[in-house]
């Protein structure tokens, strides 16, 4: 018994060892990419929201994979869906338009607006520096505009995960 006891205990530190946990190897600033051919694609498999056109060509997210901060871009044309609102001042949306916003999206329901960043920490390429700024509509918690044929997409991170973030970045 004191045998498989002690196999145990060294197959657990020899998994603690090979994974980083404990030892400085957790990282809150994880990012990943992902793309889907249409719209349709990107919302049935869960890439994309639900007010994503069917009909966008070309969509990618750079999702963050230990937060909830997303970008979006997708190639389209046309007009945002009706769940979507347009809001008073471009890149600027009241708390009260992000609160009946943040409302209707899973993710940010029943949690108070001032809990999440108002601009992105996650950066792609293809994602046009301060486009958050651009914003004409929420979408759920996501801040959309549309602009030069594209769509574009940000959901806000935790302003506790955004902490954990800068201070990694700045060590």
């Amino acid at each position: 018994m004191k045998r498989l006891s002690l196999l145990g205990a060294t197959a657990l530190v020899a998994s603690i060892s090979l994974t980083g946990c404990g030892m400085g190897g957790d990282s809150m600033d994880k990012s990943e990419e992902k793309k889907a051919s249409t719209g349709s694609e990107a919302r049935s498999s869960g890439l994309a929201p639900t007010w994503i056109p069917a009909e966008a060509k070309d969509v990618k997210v750079q999702q963050r994979t230990t937060g909830s901060e997303r970008l979006l871009t997708a190639e389209f044309q046309g007009k945002l869906p009706t769940q979507c609102t347009t809001i008073k001042a471009k890149g600027a949306p009241t708390e009260a338009e992000l609160k009946a916003a943040y409302a209707l999206d899973t993710k940010t329901k029943g949690s108070p607006v001032a809990d999440f960043t108002t601009s992105p920490l996650l950066s792609a390429g293809w994602w046009p520096q301060d486009q958050q700024k651009e914003t004409t509509a929420l979408c759920g918690r996501w801040w959309v505009s549309i602009k030069d044929g594209h769509v574009y997409g940000f959901a806000a991170e935790t302003k506790k995960a955004a902490d954990m973030i800068t201070k990694e970045r700045n060590k």
